[in-house]
C-alpha cells in the first residue's frame, strides 16, 4: 500500500533560510506521537527545545557540527538527517528550501527507527 502524506507548518521553528513542516503518514504525525509519549517529560522537553534552537539556526552558511546535525544512511530514502541532543533524535528530510520533520526518537532505538523511516518514507515527495 502506498503511503499517503500530508504536511503542516512546524510551529516550534522560525528559520529564515528554510521552511519547516511536519509530515503525517496515513493521518499519523509520527513526531507528535513521540512528543506526546516522552519518557522523562521535563528533561526531554529541555533537550527538544535545544534541538528547536539548532533548527532555528540551520542555514546554508551556518553548518552545524556533526554532534548536533548529521546525515543518516538509509537504504531506500534520500536526504535524511538527524538533529540530536544527548539521547534525543529528530529525523528530517531536507529538500531545500524545505525541511520535513518526520520522526522523533531515542538514540537507543536508532537502528529500528532508520528501518521505520525507510518503510514509511520510501518515495516521499512534496
Amino acid at each position: 500500500m502506498a503511503e499517503k502524506y500530508q504536511v503542516r507548518k512546524f510551529e516550534p521553528v522560525n528559520n529564515s533560510s528554510y521552511q519547516f513542516f511536519e509530515v503525517a503518514v496515513n493521518g499519523k504525525f509520527q513526531f507528535q506521537e513521540f512528543v506526546d509519549n516522552l519518557k522523562d517529560e521535563q528533561r526531554d522537553l529541555k533537550k527538544l527545545n535545544a534541538i528547536y534552537g539548532y533548527m532555528d539556526s540551520l542555514s546554508p552558511s551556518n553548518l552545524l557540527p556533526k554532534t548536533k546535525f548529521r546525515p543518516i544512511k538509509c537504504k531506500k530514502c534520500k536526504n535524511v538527517y538527524e538533529f540530536k541532543k544527548n539521547d534525543i533524535r529528530v529525523y528530517v528530510i531536507l529538500e531545500r528550501p524545505d525541511v520535513f520533520v518526520i520522526l522523533g526518537a531515542y538514540k537507543s532505538n536508532q537502528d529500528l527507527d532508520i528501518k521505520k523511516i525507510d518503510k514509511l518514507f520510501n518515495g516521499f515527495e512534496m
